[in-house]
């Protein structure tokens, strides 16, 4: 059963206990100084990323640690695509080591995806140090589809075709999709074409069949001239769902869905239908450049059924998702996916439908769900996308991950990392790298957000390289991380070189007794010109005491940080925490301000964020401009920050 969202009741975030410096290919030009570690416990991810095949950056990282030990030590890789050099050494009791940690050769084999890994450093009987690894593999352009040698073709055209036809050539299509199914066979690499711009009152069904092996899927797509994808008009019904009964087989694997339009045209509430509604467990299912609007939940992959292999999601239109009660309308709910791949999709105002009375936002109603604990995913990586307007949430990643490169515009919530009613045993491990978050806004009169990255229940996160500017709503909280008194609370954090600008409200650590740290806190910016809040609020006792803080800047009318509930200026802040002073300035944004309407208006392009997503949603295979990704509007923000 789909679990229910709920809001954080505190915020707030744990840090890193050892030295990092970056080595060849790092994005910082400012190495780390070595910091004695304050015990042997080093697990902040570190994070590798480049495109399949290599080459990865950073080329390696360096990892500096105080040996708590003396005599014999091992290092040892958890995977085979990750080294550690050396391998082997002695320590002494005083002395300071150095590992350097880089994605092996069987790392350029390795599929699209999130990969995670450790190095374990043991001496002795003291407790091994554990250094967390995250390898971000991307996808470059479409996945390539070929049929094989014996693959049928079966064409179907609502306009041209005749089911008495044989359905093997685009002369002789099939007229109903039904006729045409019935032509494919469970086992082989068959594809089924539909042919471009045609419509049909009618979907998919009760899918029933597999395709190969995974270079070798059963391929359903669109054939024919012209930019429109064939479109399916599916009533209140799923357009395609796998289910354990009658002649199904027990599982379907090795799929692809590319290219599909599918409206829950008549769908007003009151019925649960999904574009795609996978019941079954699966190995190789892809949805690549499908656009789905107006069901219920537009793509959700349930628990139902058993474990959800190499769930691949891209580039897609996954939008106006609504419910009219209970705790659903998603865009997309995601539970039981391993190796599950979020990326490059744009997820627009789902979880609520203002031409419809009772389909109103709720805090239970999201972009992106993605579920945790028992029935969660693993391995997952969320890059890439667009998420916006979004009834609460713009996606909750609860089991964690990476989320790399997203863009949000005005969500309530931008990004949950962690969290949730069903926690992740022991926590989470995640990375959330060059994110931007611009703008946020209310749920609703009686429910008011404004928050930007949270995370709750980490046992090793990395925050680095975020932007988080713009903000709106009645609870501005750009950054907040700490979370309730269920999970391991906020541990081994590091939140490095984050940009929060004119969010509003504070960014809030809350530390739990025992559940807090340590944590990093360096190189980022926080500066406020319109406030005034503290620019950094840090709740509970004894949390300086797990704190490691340097180079931070702070700048605004208001108070550096809250302290325990003191109001603390830079100067104070520094006595405090002993925060070192940034090396050097960094340069405010230029008039004007680097936002979705200034990214806009360089285009030559007029309607600001409704115009932008108005272009965002005419992206297909067929027609697709670089100019309406996140990518290209990441860049122009980051450079509008110096950054």
């Amino acid at each position: 059963m789909e679990a229910r969202a709920r809001t954080l009741k505190t915020l707030g975030l744990g840090v890193l206990v050892a030295c990092l410096t970056r080595g060849v290919g790092a994005q910082s030009s400012e190495p780390a100084p070595p910091r004695p570690a304050t015990r042997t416990t080093l697990t902040a991810p570190r994070l590798f990323e480049g495109v399949r095949g290599g080459p990865f950056t950073p080329a390696r990282e360096r990892v500096e640690l105080a040996a708590e030990c003396a005599g014999a030590w091992t290092a040892r890789a958890s995977a085979p695509w990750l080294s550690v050099e050396p391998s082997s050494g002695v320590a002494s009791a005083t002395g300071a080591l150095t590992l350097e940690i880089a994605p092996a050769e069987p790392a350029l084999a390795l599929a699209p995806g999130c990969h995670l890994a450790s190095v374990e450093w043991r001496c002795g009987e003291a407790p091994p140090v554990v250094i967390h690894v995250a390898l971000a593999v991307r996808q470059e352009g479409w996945t390539v589809l070929t049929p094989s040698a014996d693959s049928r073709r079966v064409f179907v055209s609502s306009s041209s075709g005749d089911d008495f036809h044989d359905g093997f050539s685009e002369r002789t299509a099939k007229r109903t999709l039904a006729a045409a199914i019935a032509q494919l066979r469970h086992g082989h690499p068959d594809w089924l074409l539909l042919k471009r711009g045609d419509t049909w009152s009618e979907s998919l069904g009760h899918w029933k069949r597999s395709g190969r092996a995974f270079d070798e899927p059963m391929v359903v797509t669109s054939y024919g001239e012209g930019n429109a994808r064939p479109k399916l008009l599916t009533g209140a019904d799923n357009g395609l769902i796998t289910l354990q009964a009658g002649d199904a087989p027990p599982r379907i694997d090795h799929v692809a869905l590319v290219g599909l339009h599918m409206h829950a045209d008549s769908y007003r509430g009151g019925a649960s239908p999904s574009a795609v509604s996978w019941l079954t467990a699966t190995d190789g299912l892809l949805i690549e450049d499908c656009y789905f609007e107006g069901f219920e939940v537009d793509i959700r992959i349930s628990e139902a059924g058993g474990r959800k292999r190499n769930v691949r999601i891209r580039r897609n239109v996954i939008v106006d998702a609504f419910a009219t009660e209970g705790v659903v309308g998603h865009g997309l709910y995601l539970a039981a996916c391993d190796d599950l791949v979020l990326e490059e999709n744009l997820i627009d105002r789902n979880g609520y439908n203002p031409a419809i009375e009772a389909a109103v936002p709720s805090m239970y109603r999201h972009g992106a769900y993605i579920q945790s604990g028992v029935d969660g995913c693993t391995d997952v990586l969320l890059r890439a996308n667009i998420v916006a307007e979004s009834a609460s949430h713009g996606v909750q990643l609860r089991p964690g991950g990476i989320a790399l490169d997203n863009l949000f515009l005005r969500n309530p919530i931008a990004l949950l990392v962690g969290g949730g009613l069903e926690f992740q045993q022991g926590g989470v491990v995640a990375v959330a790298h060059r994110n931007v978050v611009l703008g946020g806004r209310d749920i609703d009169a009686a429910n008011p957000r404004g928050w930007g990255l949270g995370g709750e229940n980490l046992s090793a996160a990395t925050f680095s390289e975020n932007v988080i500017a713009f903000g709106g709503g009645g609870l501005p909280i750009p950054l907040g991380l700490g979370g309730d008194a269920q999970g391991v609370g906020v541990r081994h954090t590091w939140l490095r070189d984050n940009l929060v600008h004119d969010w509003g409200g504070s960014s809030i650590i809350a530390v739990a007794p025992g559940r807090f740290g340590p944590l990093w806190l360096e190189r980022n910016q926080l500066s406020a010109a319109h406030t005034q809040s503290p620019l950094l609020d840090l709740r509970g006792d004894g949390a300086l005491a797990l704190l490691h803080a340097r180079f931070n800047r702070f700048e605004g009318p208001g108070p550096a940080v809250m302290l325990g509930g003191e109001a603390l200026t830079v100067d104070a802040w520094r006595r405090a925490s002993g925060d070192e002073a940034p090396q050097a300035t960094q340069a405010l944004p230029q008039a004007p301000p680097p936002t979705i309407e200034a990214y806009m208006a360089s285009l030559g392009q007029e309607g600001g964020l409704a115009g932008f997503l108005r272009a965002a949603r005419r992206q297909s295979k067929a027609h697709w401009d670089p100019r309406f990704t996140a990518e290209r509007v990441n860049a122009f923000v980051r450079a509008g920050f110096g950054r």
